[in-house]
């Protein structure tokens, strides 16, 4: 079993360890100088709160277990599980964050041409949105839930049901899926004919939260997992 290491520790374990986080972009390249320094502690904390682990900075039986675990599942095959990615935030950068937005343009929680593999402000603007709508803690960075969610949505997996593949529907939206609901709303009674031109305005919250109130949702005029079930079940 690999020794404790943390904060002060030097040597050919800490260099491996090193070379772990440089991998999975918790450190940059040329990090692994063997010393466990503060940058260490803070990549080994990151990782850790990625994997829900203890955040404690150090690497002791549980930590170097997980490590293992991934350094294994890695190798022996090519499959992107959700549970060995690296945790994904603003200030990160690479192929998996440009993955990343290409899936949230998709859904269209950014717009087109902006998976430039930078994980910028709206990067976590748009991870925040798509978290909320999941149902998930909006935290704006991509760790093993949100990925995995990710990966269910992008293979097309939905649990039999297509409302929790939705993107997120609010004011100043606009698209199919928007005249759809409006079509709905307006079947509903809660929007006149006419009202479905694809844009989602005052207009369309207002219906949009009498509805909520209606059926005893959270009134944030916001169509969510919750709000499309609903409205489905209402015309079923």
């Amino acid at each position: 079993m690999s020794r404790l290491l943390k904060e002060g520790r030097s040597g050919e374990d800490v260099k491996e360890l090193q070379e772990f986080l440089i991998k999975q972009g918790y450190l940059q390249p040329g990090d692994d100088d063997g010393d466990f320094g503060a940058k260490t502690k803070a990549a080994v904390t990151e990782f850790q709160k990625a994997q829900g682990l203890t955040p404690d900075g150090e690497c002791g039986p549980k930590t170097w277990a997980q490590i293992e675990k991934l350094t294994e599942k890695n190798s022996d095959s090519n499959n992107s599980d959700s549970a060995s990615r690296r945790l994904v935030k603003e200030g990160r950068s690479g192929e998996d964050v440009k993955e990343l937005q290409e899936f949230l343009i998709q859904q269209g929680y950014l717009q087109p041409g902006s998976a430039d593999g930078d994980f910028g402000a709206k990067t976590k603007a748009a991870v925040t949105e798509f978290q909320k709508a999941q149902g998930l803690t909006p935290d704006g960075e991509c760790g093993p839930t949100t990925w995995a969610k990710v990966d269910l949505i992008a293979k097309g997996d939905g649990d039999g049901s297509e409302n929790i593949s939705r993107r997120l529907l609010k004011e100043g939206r606009s698209g199919e899926d928007v005249k759809e609901l409006q079509g709905l709303l307006i079947k509903q009674g809660y929007l006149q004919p006419g009202d479905d031109d694809g844009d989602f305005g005052a207009k369309t919250k207002a219906a949009v939260t009498e509805f909520q109130k209606a059926q005893g949702l959270t009134q944030d005029g916001e169509v969510g997992p919750l709000t499309w079930t609903k409205i489905n079940q209402s015309i079923a």
